[in-house]
Formats: structure tokens, sequence, C-alpha cells
């Protein structure tokens, strides 16, 4: 930067006519010295500038307007997961929802058979082809399958395997019924004894018209041994000797007694 201090005509210092406006400030980093008046010589000269004390701190001046939001840094790495603070409390139970719908029952199917003639309390058995009326007078007849619940149609009836069943008839509350070994499809307080016929207990009666249908075992009856005889050997003090025996089968009892 170019010396900018100011010029002092030679004239200006030998006829007093130095002005102090002549002698104004100069600015610039490299401006170290200022005019002195030397009072022996009587002339101004250049000296070297020294600083005076710094003067007080002037006062904070006002805050300058907000300046704009920088841009958004980079987001930080995740913290640690804090600990699982406390179980609150139970809230209340909530009301009841609506009851679904009844499921089907147990053991009950819909078939369809064209022109089947059952009625409800029909015991029936399946022969390989269609549903025909039990009977307990071979062990083949009294194969039951099921009894009629509901008649839906002519061609449709509802089958119940086992189960609680109620529109029968005639009953006697408490009493056991069998398969019937002389009506096909029927129940009955009788228990066969015919040998060769079946005793099969299918109901338990719980009113006049309902009960508890269950398909239990069936048991064939013998039948008696008329000619059958027996060879016991009894052993006395003259040796052994031989009796000759009959079998003889009680209906009453289910069981054979021998005929002395």
């Amino acid at each position: 930067m170019a010396d900018r201090r100011t010029k002092i005509r030679g004239d200006q210092v030998r006829n007093d006519t130095l002005r102090p406006e002549d002698l104004r400030a100069v600015t610039g980093p490299i401006d170290t010295q200022v005019p002195s008046y030397d009072e022996g010589s009587g002339k101004f000269k250049w000296v070297d500038a020294v600083g005076g004390a710094t003067g007080p701190t002037g006062p904070t001046g006002s805050a300058g307007p907000q300046g704009e939001t920088g841009p958004k840094g980079d987001t930080g790495n995740v913290g640690p997961t804090g600990s699982t603070g406390p179980t609150g409390a139970q809230g209340e139970t909530g009301s009841t929802g609506p009851t679904g719908p009844t499921g089907a029952q147990g053991g009950l199917q819909t078939i369809s058979q064209i022109d089947h003639e059952f009625t409800v309390g029909t015991v029936l058995r399946f022969n390989g082809t269609d549903y025909v009326k039990a009977l307990a007078d071979t062990a083949e007849h009294a194969e039951v399958i099921g009894i009629v619940k509901t008649v839906v149609d002519d061609d449709q009836f509802e089958l119940m395997s086992v189960g609680y069943i109620s529109s029968l008839v005639d009953l006697v509350a408490g009493t056991v019924y069998f398969l019937s070994d002389t009506v096909a499809g029927t129940l009955s307080t009788n228990n066969p004894s015919t040998p060769g016929h079946i005793s099969k207990p299918l109901l338990v009666a719980t009113s006049t018209t309902t009960g508890f249908f269950y398909n239990f075992r069936g048991s064939e009856i013998a039948g008696s041994i008329d000619h059958a005889t027996l060879t016991h050997l009894d052993y006395d003090s003259s040796g052994h000797t031989d009796f000759q025996k009959k079998l003889v089968y009680e209906p009453e009892y289910r069981c054979y007694s021998v005929e002395t």
C-alpha cells in the first residue's frame, strides 16, 4: 500500500503556517509515524508513533438480527434401549360377547334315501346299500347303526348313533329298552330269550317321550344241549365210577344247569 502520510511544505513550517488540519491523521497498516513539533528547532519532524494505553471497553452493542437456521446435522447413533418399566395395573374385564350358534349334535347325520318310510324312533342297520330296520333275530340283522331322531321329508331323515332323543311315545321312565326280535325297527322292554336271537339293550327312558340312546354290544342267546353228556370220574373207596349227566339251559338265569 502507498504511503498516505500528509506532505508538509517547508514554507509552511518556516512561516508558521502549519495548520492543524494539515496534520490530519493517516490510516493504513504501514503508517507507523506521526508528525511532532520540536520546540528546540522550531520544526515538525516525523517520530515513531507510541501507542497509548487501551481505553476502557465500550458498552456492548445491541444484538444483531438472528441469522438463518443452519442445515440439519446428521442423525446420531441410536442409544441403548432403556430398562423395561413396571407392569401396569390390569384393566377391567370387558363385557361378554354374544353367544355363538349352537353346533351340530355329536353322532347326528342327515341321510338321504328315496321313500325311506321311517318314523321317529325307528332303529336301523345298514345292509351295504340301504338303511333298513334292525331286528334281533340274528347277529347280522341286529347290527344297529342308529335310531331315527327326525324325519325331514319322504327322502331325508336324521340318524343319531348316540345321545339324547325326544318325541318318542309310550315309554316308562327308568326302564331299559332292547332291540325287538319280533317287530323290526322297534324297541321293546322284553329281553330276547330265544336261542340264536340277540340280546341288545339300546335305550334308557327318562320320561314317557325321552331317553338316552346307547348302541351297546349285543350277545347271542345260547341254545339248550338236549343230548350232551358229561363223564364225571368220582373217586371213592370202590374205585372209579362213570356218571352221565344232562346239561339244561335255563333262560330265566341265562345259564346251564346239570340235570341230576
